[in-house]
């Protein structure tokens, strides 16, 4: 879940179902015998009954193998680095990071470069 969790970060959460949380939210979760923490993506499956699934993702990796909607989980809400507690960022800041990462850097440094212009001189 690098950058957003990094080793040795400590996080805060409350425990929720997995297909309650909003998309975007970062999870932690049992699948295959250990814990996961990753994003949840998005809820597949028919709108009502069982049979709804969730799709979660790294912020550097592809998806996982969905898990069902009524999976426990924990709901980060915070994560202490360097004696601080920080927010989480939310699903618009784990948008880009699914690209490879010279895509992320070229376009930090175009936004970056569309910013100076957009600036006033003084």
């Amino acid at each position: 879940m690098w950058p957003a969790i990094g080793h040795g970060d400590l996080l805060k959460g409350r425990p929720a179902l997995i297909g309650r949380v909003e998309p975007g939210s970062v999870v932690v979760f049992r699948q295959d015998g250990g814990n996961r923490i990753h994003r949840l993506a998005r809820i597949v499956g028919p709108e009502a009954g069982s049979g709804r699934l969730a799709i979660t993702a790294g912020d550097r990796s592809g998806p996982d193998r969905p898990v069902p909607s009524d999976t426990p989980c924990l709901l980060v809400t915070a994560v202490l680095r360097r004696g601080r507690w920080r927010s989480v960022p939310g699903r618009a800041a784990w948008l880009p990071l699914w690209l490879p990462d010279g895509a992320v850097r070229l376009a930090a440094r175009i936004l970056s470069l569309l910013a100076r212009r957009r600036r006033p001189r003084s």
